[in-house]
């Protein structure tokens, strides 16, 4: 799973999204508790890694 979110923030990134390493680590350690709870991951890395809802249409 996190080879997965790194590979996410690059991703970002590369789109012109800031994707910093304080989110990826925020979002590694949330992704577990997340999928373990039967949560909306999308949402929450959602949450967590866009500070301006206008990236959202980027995604």
């Amino acid at each position: 799973m996190i080879k997965d979110i790194v590979k996410f923030s690059a991703k970002l990134r590369e789109n012109e999204i800031p994707a910093s390493i304080r989110s990826t680590e925020l979002a590694c350690k949330a992704a577990p508790l997340i999928n373990k709870n039967n949560g909306n991951l999308q949402e929450a890395l959602a949450a967590i890694y866009l500070k301006d809802q206008r990236y959202r249409k980027k995604i």
